[in-house]
């Protein structure tokens, strides 16, 4: 899988409006799971997906600090946590 998010908004896949409707997703909604993407049919969310990733790691979890930061564990496409 390569990473949707190094691609410039003219190089992202799809013709025209979904095009658009793809970079909207990423850049002002910040999707980070193409099925997220309720206004795309659902095969060319499902072909997305297979092809490519939005992140390279994922949420495990978040821990809150009384002073109001936020430390959080995620998990790398390794299978490592950080």
């Amino acid at each position: 899988m390569r990473p949707i998010l190094e691609l410039l908004p003219e190089e992202l896949p799809g013709e025209g409006y979904r095009r658009a409707q793809i970079a909207h997703w990423l850049y002002a909604r910040g999707a980070l799971d193409f099925a997220e993407m309720t206004d795309l049919p659902k095969g060319m969310r499902e072909a997305l997906s297979k092809e490519w990733r939005i992140s390279e790691f994922a949420l495990v979890e978040a821990y809150p600090s009384r002073d109001g930061s936020v430390k959080y564990l995620f998990t790398l496409l390794d299978g490592k946590k950080t």
